[in-house]
């Protein structure tokens, strides 16, 4: 794909070629396996538009192959589940309660932000094409639509529920190829008083922490506020805030309205873009940078797993993320260094890493056995992870 998802001419190139990988949340089963499904893997380059900036893959797969039997769930792990409840009673401060107010989630996964804001009195209404989360949702008491959001799909719900006051797209807006159609739909829903939050990996935090891992075919674009700035331009948009934080190794928020006169815009946006500049973030000679740097460290990687199988210690993988196959094939790492891998979500256990035969376990298994060493696939939530086994006293660290 040589056509920029924002801009939309013909000017993407190429900038870094990575191993070919299968896709990130296709984890097989044992009866998969043993029925002949094989895992296809495909190519993952990461290109850059030469015209507005923009970063974002080359190679798209179709959405539906991605997201219908989407495994992730939000409250799958206590930072997550926390976070969204700031959120929330950010949302709440920012509304006034004294009247109803109609939240609208793009990409509301099992529901867990929208079911607390239900809980402080909000109307909500969530978007997603996951079944397995829907469902899950719809059990919560969720009001929810079970497609991927379109353009098409806001005209039935600005007739059925008017305009929302609060619009939310938390790391879903890098998961699209259709910005354009999702963007008029978006602009169409909103009137001068709503407000459009989006939140996403961000690509200055990618470039300055080497979040490599970040990059796999579910993200098909990795935003900064220069390109954006342009783009949201042609809906009549403008960011009005913009807010860095910790989540996902690196996550930018932004608070977008409708233009208008005597619009307010926080300090801050003009402040995230001077940083952009600072390290020429839409250069391709900064990305080529960005990897060498990945090569430097897949070698004192290997060399640190081969040391320890060397001295005939065990490695047990935590977590199977979405990073953790781009992770796992860039690095090149070998599958027989790790016993198996454990996570915290149930609706990976008895399956196996992406293109691996290593099986995924509940974490109580890794808490009964001794294992020497823990390779944390999911690092952005090391903190975490290190407390769980710690408290348990179980694990030798």
């Amino acid at each position: 794909m040589s056509s920029c998802l924002l801009c939309e001419l013909d000017m993407v190139e190429s900038v870094i070629t990575f191993p070919k990988t299968p896709i990130a949340n296709e984890l097989l089963s044992f009866d998969m396996k043993k029925s002949g499904i094989t895992q296809s893997f495909y190519p993952l380059d990461l290109g850059i538009c030469l015209n507005c900036g923009h970063i974002q893959l080359t190679f798209l797969l179709d959405p539906s192959l991605l997201f219908k039997n989407y495994p992730y769930l939000s409250n799958s792990n206590d930072q997550t589940a926390s976070r969204f409840l700031s959120l929330a009673n950010e949302f709440n401060r920012i509304a006034n309660l004294d009247e109803a107010k109609f939240a609208l989630e793009i990409g509301s996964n099992d529901g867990y932000l929208l079911a607390i804001l239900k809980s402080n009195g909000w109307r909500v209404l969530g978007i997603d094409p996951s079944k397995k989360a829907s469902a899950i949702a719809t059990s919560k008491g969720v009001d929810n639509i079970c497609e991927f959001y379109s353009s098409e799909l806001s005209n039935r719900v600005l007739l059925k529920y008017g305009h929302p006051d609060l619009i939310i797209a938390n790391n879903v807006l890098a998961h699209t190829n259709q910005m354009r159609d999702i963007f008029i739909g978006i602009s169409k829903l909103m009137n001068f008083k709503t407000l459009f939050i989006m939140e996403f990996s961000y690509a200055l935090d990618v470039y300055e922490k080497l979040l490599f891992d970040t990059i796999y075919h579910e993200h098909m674009s990795y935003h900064s506020i220069k390109p954006l700035t342009k783009f949201l331009s042609k809906f009549n948009l403008v960011i009005v805030d913009a807010i860095r934080f910790d989540a996902h190794g690196g996550s930018l928020r932004l608070y977008i309205k409708k233009n208008q006169s005597n619009i307010l815009i926080s300090n801050r946006v003009n402040e995230v873009l001077n940083l952009e500049n600072k390290v020429d973030l839409s250069t391709k000679e900064s990305w080529k940078k960005f990897e060498l740097k990945i090569n430097s460290l897949k070698a004192d990687v290997n060399k640190t797993l081969n040391s320890i199988l060397m001295d005939k210690k065990s490695i047990v993988g935590y977590g199977v993320p979405a990073k953790f196959t781009t992770l796992f094939y860039t690095l090149e790492l070998n599958e027989t260094c790790f016993q198996y891998i454990v996570d915290d979500n149930p609706l990976k256990h008895g399956r196996f890493a992406p293109g691996t035969n290593l099986e995924i376990f509940s974490v109580d298994k890794l808490l009964r056995d001794e294992i020497d060493y823990i390779f944390v696939f999911s690092w952005n939530y090391t903190d975490e992870i290190f407390q769980k086994i710690v408290k348990s006293r179980l694990c030798r660290l």
